[in-house]
C-alpha cells in the first residue's frame, strides 16, 4: 500500500501564542533560541564549556563603572544565575563608565536605578539582586561558587576578608578595580584548580600520509609524515604533545590509542614508546588528532599572596603578574607598590586623593616609600617608588573611566567562563595595568621631568581648568580638564559598523561624550539587519529587534544612555558604489574614523580614504579570544593597508573534485553543488527569460549552460514527487556513478609510472555507494534536496514538511519511501573522467582508457554535439516565443525563485551535511555532524562579548591620545625616522589573547618613503598653490610638477574623470593646456558652491630613473584661493586673546588703592 501525502494542518488551528505550545515544544523553541543566540561563542568556548556556564551562581559586588561592564559581559555570555549587590548611591563621577545610570540617577543607589535595564539583557539568565542592607558575610557568600569584587581596592581589609572566606570554602574568586587611568585585578581560583584546555586552540589532526621506519642509534623508530601534497600544512604538534590515530590500515591495533610523540619536523613526527615491530604491515590512509593534556594550578589566598610579594618571595614576576609591557620586567612591582599606597591613603584619610592636589600626592609617596621600607627583604628596591609614575596615578584617581571599565570587564568576565569551566589557562594571579600616556603631554611630560613640580602652578600656566562640573563627564573634566572635554564633544567621528565591536564603540562614545556637542556628530552606517546569533555580544540589540537593521537600533539605544549624544544611522555599505553618499565633503568634514569592520575589502577601502583625506584611524578586530588594535595617524605611521594580511585558505579543484581526504573538502564540494543547483543555474534561466536573444549571443553554444537552462525550463516538475524523484537521480549520478567512472580511469590497483600505487598517501580510493532507504543519510539527502528543489518552482510541499521539515521527515519516512520505488534511475554508461597525469603505462594497470576515435567518428560525434545544442535552442526559443506573447508566463508557469545559500537556514545546512557526508563516505572519510559543517560551509568567525569588550577598551584610551593631539599640524613636523619613533612612543597596538591569558602593547611602526621610488612617504602630498607657485592653467601645472619632483607627466585625473593624459589628441591638449585650473575641475563636477582646494591623481615616469614605468605620484593638492591662516596659528591666537581677556578680568576684580 502507497502511503499518501499528510494533510496541512487547518490555520485556524495554529496560534502564535507561547501557550498553544506544548511544553516539549515551547522547550524545545527555547533549546533552539539558546542555541543560535550563543552560536558564535560556542564555537569559540565548545558545547561542553557552555553547558557548565549555565550551571554557575555568581555573586557580584559593586555596580559601578566596571560591575556593570562585566554585568553585562556575563549575562550576554549565557550564565544563568547572576546576584548582585551595592550599597552605594550614584554620584556624577559614575556616570562616565556606568551606562546604565543618567542625571537623573544621582543620589539613588546605583544598583536599584540601573536593575531593569540590566535584566533586559538576557531572558535566559535569572538576575537577582540583594538588599543594600545585606551583609557579605560566610552564610551569603558560600551560596554561590563564584564570588567578584568589583568596587573597592583589592587589597582593603574588606576584599581580603571576602576573599580568605572564598579562598576556605573553595569558592573561586576574581576582584577588579580601577580609578582614573589605573586597573588592578586579582584571581583566586583555589588550593586546587584543574585546567582541562590550556589553550583552548582546535586540537591539531590531519592526514597520515605516510610511516616510515628508520633506524636510530640502533634503534628502530617509526615515523608519520603528515604533508599533503595537494595541501601542504604544518602538523602544529609540540615534543611531548599526545595523539590519537583511527582508520589506519594494515596497523588497527594502534588506532584509538594515545601516543606520545616528539617532532622530527613541521611535517612530521616520531611515536614514542610504541613497537614498531608490526608496522611493516601498514599499507595506506589514517588520521591523527591532538589530545589536549590537562594541568592543575595552585592558588594562593589574597592574603598569603600580598604577604609573599612584599617578603619578596616572588622574584619571578612573570609567575605572579600578567606582564603586557616586557620593555619594564618591574613595572608590575610599581603598580603594586602604588596599589598598597593607594590603599593606605584611603584607610588613613577615608577618601580618594585629590585630583591633581601636590600634597595629596607628596603624602601617597610617602606612605609608599614606609610600605617597602617595612620589608627587609626589599631593601635596595627604593627604584620601584617611581615618583613621576606614582605623581600622575595620584593626580588622576579621579573616578572609573569608561574606556578602563570596558578593558577590565572583557578580562575578568573572561576569567569567570574559565572559573566554571576549566577551559583556558586563568590569570594566575594579578594583573597592573595604567595608561598615564592618555595624559596630555602638556601636563604628562612636566611631572615625568620633575615629579616634585608644582601641579597647581602648571595648570595654572595651562590655563587649565580640571574643577568637577557636575555633570555626566565629570570623570574626564577632572582629569583632562574642561577645554579638552569640550573638544571631545564636538568631533566629528565616523564610525564603520554596528556589530559586535560596533555597539561596544557605540555605548562607550556615548559614555565619554563623543559627538555629543553642539558641532559634534557621530556617524554610524552599517547594511546588516539583526539576527538571532548576534545576541550573544551585540548588547545593545534585544530579542524584538531581530530583522531590524543594526545601526538604527544601536542608535536609539545609544541616545536613551546619553541623549545629547548626536548620532546619525544610515544602512549604506561603505564602497566605490556609495560615493556618492560618502562623498569628498562627507570625509573632509571628519575629525576622526573607527572602523568596526569584519572584512578586509571593506578595511582595506576605508583605509585608502583615510589616506586620501588625511584622517586618523583607528582599527580592531577579533578573533575567538584574540584580538588586535592599531592606531593610524596621518603623517607618522603606517597605514593599515601596508599589512599583508595571509591569503585565505583555498583548495585545489582537483582535491575537491577528484582527491579529497578531509571533511573540509567535500563541504567545500557540497556547498558548491548547492550553489550549482539552486542559486547559479536559476539565475541563468532568469536572464533567458528576461533576454533570450542576448542570451543565445552570449551563451548560445555553451552545452553545459544550454543544458542547465533546459532543465529548469523545459524539464520542469509539476508535483513534489517529481522533485524527489530528481533528488534520488541525482543521489546516483554524484555518489554512484561519478565514483564509477574515477575508478574506470583510475582503479583501486592503479600503479603509477614509477611502480608506485596511485591510491596511497593522500590520495584516498574512492567507492561507489548503493542507495539504501534504511539509511538516513541517504533519505535526507533526497528528502531535503525535494524540499529545496520543489522551492525553485513554488510546488507545495506536503504536510509541514517546509516548516519543520526535520519532524516530518522522521514522521513521514514511509511516504518518501514509495515514492523512491517508482523512481525510474537512468542506466550507468560508462564515461571514464579524463587522465590527468603522464603516469601509469604499465600492461599491468587495468585503467580503462578512452578509444582513440576515427576522423569520421569525430565528425560524427561532432554532428550529435551540434544537433542537441540545435535541439536545445529549439526548445527554448518556443518558450521565450510563449512568455513574449503573455509575459505573466513567467510568474506562473516557468515562475523560478533562486535560493542563495544561507548558513543559519537549519534546511540549507542540513542538505549541505547529508551531501557533503556521503561524498566523505565514498572516501572513507570521517563524517561531520551539522554544527561543525555549519561552521566550515559558513566560514563562521568564532566572537565573544569578552574580547570584544576589551579591545575597544584599549582602542577607547588610544582615542584620548589621538584627542591630544593636532593632527592637521604634523604635516612637515616630523621629518625623520627618528623623530617619528620618538612622537609615536606615546601610542600602543595591542594583541591580546584573554584565552591564555596574554596582552602585549607595542608602539605603531613610522612611515616610510616608500612611493614613487622611495621619494615620498605615504601621506605626503605636494601641494601647488595659484597664488604662491603661479599655475593658473593645466600647462602650468604639468611644468611645475617637472619641475618640483623631477618626474614627467603622464595623466592627471580628478574624482575618477581624466583631466590630462599623453594619449589624448592634439587638438583636446590644446584645447585644455590653456585653461584656468579651477574653471576645468568645477566645470567638472558642478556644484552650488564652487571648490577652491582639489586633491589631483597624477601618473609618471621618473626622469632620473633607467626604468620606463609608469608610477603613482602623492596627491596633488592644487589650491586656487588666497592663503588661509593654519589652524595652529588660530589656535594661538585664539590662546592669546584669551589670556588678555582673563588679565582684563583679573584687573577688574582688584580693589583699588582707594
Amino acid at each position: 500500500m502507497i502511503a499518501t501525502p499528510p494533510s496541512v494542518e487547518p490555520s485556524s488551528m495554529l496560534s502564535s501564542s507561547p501557550s498553544s505550545l506544548s511544553s516539549d515544544q515551547s522547550e524545545n523553541t527555547n533549546d533552539e533560541m539558546e542555541t543560535r543566540r550563543y552560536d558564535r561563542q560556542m564555537r569559540a568556548i565548545g558545547k561542553e564549556a557552555m553547558s557548565q556556564i549555565g550551571s554557575a551562581r555568581i555573586l557580584l559586588v559593586g555596580c559601578g563603572g566596571l560591575g556593570v561592564e562585566m554585568v553585562k559581559n556575563l549575562m550576554l555570555m549565557g550564565f544563568k544565575s547572576i546576584t548582585l549587590f551595592d550599597d552605594k548611591s550614584t554620584t556624577y563621577l559614575d556616570l562616565n563608565s556606568q551606562f546604565y545610570l543618567s542625571e537623573q540617577d544621582v543620589g539613588k543607589n546605583r544598583l536599584e536605578a540601573s536593575f531593569d535595564k540590566l535584566y533586559e539583557l538576557n531572558p535566559y539568565c535569572k538576575l537577582e539582586k540583594l538588599s543594600p542592607e545585606t551583609v557579605i558575610d560566610e552564610t551569603v557568600i558560600t551560596k554561590f561558587n563564584i564570588v567578584i569584587c568589583t568596587d573597592d581596592l583589592i587589597v582593603s581589609d574588606k576584599v581580603v576578608r571576602i576573599n580568605q572566606i572564598c579562598h576556605d570554602n573553595n569558592i573561586k574568586f576574581i576582584a577588579g578595580y580601577t580609578c582614573g587611568l589605573f586597573a588592578s585585578c586579582f584571581t583566586d581560583f583555589g588550593k586546587e584548580f584543574t585546567v582541562k584546555d590550556p589553550d583552548g586552540e582546535p586540537p591539531s589532526h590531519g592526514i597520515v600520509s605516510g610511516i616510515e621506519i628508520v633506524e636510530r642509534d640502533g634503534v628502530k623508530v617509526a615515523i608519520v609524515n603528515t604533508k599533503d601534497e595537494t595541501q601542504p600544512e604544518p602538523h602544529n604538534l609540540s615534543n611531548d604533545d599526545i595523539v590519537k590515530f583511527h582508520s589506519l590500515e594494515g596497523i588497527s591495533h594502534l588506532n584509538h590509542k594515545e601516543i606520545r610523540i616528539k617532532v622530527v619536523d613541521v611535517y612530521r613526527f616520531e611515536l614514542l614508546d610504541v613497537d614498531v615491530s608490526s608496522f611493516g604491515n601498514y599499507t595506506q590512509g589514517g588520521y591523527y588528532r591532538q589530545i589536549k593534556q590537562q594541568k592543575v594550578m595552585h592558588f594562593k589566598s589574597l592574603q598569603q599572596s600580598l604577604a609573599d610579594i612584599h617578603a619578596g618571595l616572588h622574584d619571578d614576576i612573570c609567575s605572579t603578574f600578567l606582564l603586557y609591557n616586557f620593555a619594564a620586567m618591574d613595572y608590575p612591582l610599581k603598580l603594586h607598590y602604588f596599589l598598597l599606597a593607594l590603599n593606605a591613603f584611603i584607610s588613613q584619610k577615608g577618601r580618594q586623593p585629590r585630583n591633581y592636589d601636590y600634597d595629596d600626592a607628596r603624602e601617597l609617596i610617602s606612605m609608599a616609600k614606609n610600605i617597602l621600607q617595612s620589608s627587609t627583604e626589599r631593601q635596595g628596591c627604593e627604584h620601584l617608588i617611581d615618583e613621576g609614575l606614582f605623581s600622575l596615578l595620584c593626580y588622576t584617581t579621579t573616578g572609573p573611566l569608561n574606556p578602563m571599565c570596558t578593558m577590565l570587564g572583557g578580562l575578568l568576565a573572561q576569567e569567570a567562563q574559565k572559573a566554571c569551566t576549566g577551559k583556558f589557562s586563568p590569570l594566575f594571579q594579578w594583573c597592573n595595568f595604567e595608561s598615564i600616556r592618555s595624559i596630555p603631554d602638556s601636563i604628562r611630560i612636566p611631572i615625568l621631568q620633575n615629579p616634585s613640580l608644582n601641579i597647581s602652578e602648571l595648570l595654572h600656566r595651562l590655563d587649565l581648568d580640571v574643577r568637577a562640573k557636575n555633570n555626566r563627564y565629570d570623570a574626564q573634566n577632572m582629569l583632562f580638564g574642561a577645554e579638552y572635554q569640550q573638544n571631545l564633544t564636538n568631533q566629528q567621528t565616523f564610525l564603520v559598523g554596528a556589530g559586535a565591536l560596533g555597539c561596544e564603540y557605540i555605548k562607550n562614545f556615548a559614555c565619554i561624550g563623543l559627538g555629543a556637542g553642539p558641532r559634534g556628530k557621530l556617524t554610524v552606517t552599517d547594511m546588516d539587519s539583526i539576527e538571532v546569533s548576534n545576541l550573544s555580544r551585540q548588547f545593545l540589540f534585544r530579542e524584538g529587534h531581530v530583522g531590524k537593521m543594526k545601526s538604527e537600533c544601536a542608535a536609539k539605544a545609544a541616545q536613551k544612555m546619553n541623549p545629547s549624544l548626536n548620532l546619525h544611522a544610515m544602512c549604506d555599505r561603505v564602497g566605490k558604489e556609495t560615493e556618492n553618499v560618502f562623498d569628498s565633503g562627507f570625509w573632509s568634514d571628519l575629525n576622526l574614523v573607527v572602523n568596526a569592520l569584519d572584512n578586509l575589502e571593506a578595511r582595506l577601502y576605508v583605509d585608502s580614504k583615510c589616506v586620501y583625506y588625511r584622517k586618523p584611524l583607528l582599527e580592531s578586530g577579533t578573533l575567538g579570544t584574540k584580538a588586535n588594535s592599531e592606531i593610524i595617524i596621518p603623517y607618522v605611521t603606517n597605514n593599515y593597508g601596508k599589512h599583508k594580511d595571509p591569503p585565505q585558505k583555498q583548495y585545489p579543484e582537483c582535491t575537491i573534485h577528484r582527491y579529497p581526504n578531509m571533511i573540509q573538502h567535500t563541504i567545500s564540494w557540497a556547498k558548491a553543488f548547492f550553489q550549482s543547483s539552486f542559486t547559479k543555474s536559476i539565475e541563468e534561466a532568469k536572464l533567458f527569460l528576461k533576454s533570450p536573444q542576448n542570451f543565445f549571443a552570449e551563451k548560445g553554444n555553451n552545452i553545459v549552460t544550454l543544458e542547465s537552462v533546459s532543465l529548469y525550463l523545459c524539464q520542469r516538475p509539476r508535483s513534489f514527487e517529481d522533485c524527489l524523484s530528481w533528488s534520488r537521480i541525482k543521489f546516483e549520478e554524484l555518489f554512484n556513478h561519478a565514483m564509477k567512472n574515477i575508478l574506470l580511469t583510475y582503479p583501486e590497483d592503479f600503479v603509477t609510472k614509477s611502480g608506485s600505487k596511485f591510491w596511497s598517501g593522500s590520495k584516498k580510493c574512492p567507492h561507489p555507494l548503493e542507495f539504501s532507504v534504511g539509511d538516513d543519510t541517504h533519505m535526507k539527502f533526497v528528502y531535503y534536496g525535494a524540499l529545496l528543489y520543489s522551492s525553485l518552482f513554488n510546488i507545495p510541499a506536503p504536510g509541514d514538511a517546509r516548516t519543520n521539515h526535520l519532524q516530518f521527515f522522521n514522521t513521514n519516512k514511509q511516504y518518501i519511501k514509495d515514492i523512491l520505488t517508482r523512481t525510474v534511475l537512468p542506466k550507468y554508461i560508462p564515461n571514464p573522467i579524463s587522465r590527468d597525469d603522464d603516469d601509469a603505462k604499465d600492461s599491468h594497470n587495468t585503467a580503462q582508457k578512452p578509444p582513440e576515435l576515427t576522423e569520421e567518428e569525430l565528425k560524427k560525434q561532432q554532428q550529435d554535439i551540434e544537433f542537441y545544442i540545435k535541439r536545445m535552442r529549439s526548445d527554448l526559443t518556443y518558450i521565450s516565443e510563449k512568455v513574449d506573447s503573455d509575459r505573466s508566463l513567467a510568474e506562473t508557469d516557468f515562475f523560478l525563485n533562486d535560493v542563495d545559500f544561507e548558513k543559519d537556514d537549519d534546511l540549507h545546512m542540513e542538505f549541505v551535511t547529508s551531501a557533503s557526508n556521503l561524498r566523505a563516505r565514498c572516501y572513507n572519510i570521517p563524517e561531520a555532524d551539522v554544527y561543525e559543517t555549519k561552521g566550515i560551509a559558513g566560514s563562521i568567525i568564532p566572537a565573544m562579548i569578552t574580547t570584544t569588550a576589551l579591545i575597544t577598551g584599549l582602542v577607547g584610551l588610544e582615542l584620548y591620545k589621538i584627542l591630544d593631539i593636532n593632527v592637521p599640524n604634523l604635516k612637515g613636523t616630523l621629518s625623520t625616522e627618528q623623530e617619528k619613533e620618538k612622537f609615536l612612543e606615546r601610542f600602543s597596538n595591542s594583541y591580546v589573547n584573554i584565552g591564555i591569558p596574554f596582552i602585549t602593547q607595542s608602539d605603531p611602526m613610522p612611515c616610510r618613503k616608500d612611493v614613487a621610488n622611495n621619494k615620498y612617504d605615504i601621506w605626503e602630498t605636494i601641494d601647488v598653490s595659484k597664488q604662491k607657485d603661479n599655475v593658473e592653467t593645466l600647462n602650468d601645472l604639468i611644468s611645475h610638477l617637472q619641475a618640483v619632483t623631477t618626474f614627467s607627466v603622464t595623466s592627471i585625473t580628478y574624482e575618477g574623470a581624466i583631466l590630462y593624459t599623453c594619449f589624448m589628441s592634439e587638438e583636446t591638449k590644446q584645447k585644455r593646456m590653456s585653461l584656468p585650473l579651477d574653471k576645468l575641475l568645477n566645470s567638472i563636477f558642478k556644484s552650488e558652491k564652487a571648490k577652491t582646494v582639489f586633491n589631483l591623481g597624477v601618473l609618471a615616469m621618473d626622469l632620473k630613473s633607467t626604468d620606463s614605468d609608469i608610477i603613482a605620484l602623492p596627491t596633488v593638492v592644487y589650491s586656487s584661493e588666497k592663503a588661509r591662516i593654519s589652524d595652529e596659528e588660530k589656535r594661538k591666537l585664539l590662546l592669546e586673546k584669551k589670556k588678555q581677556l582673563l588679565k582684563q578680568k583679573q584687573q577688574q576684580q582688584q580693589p583699588s588703592s582707594e
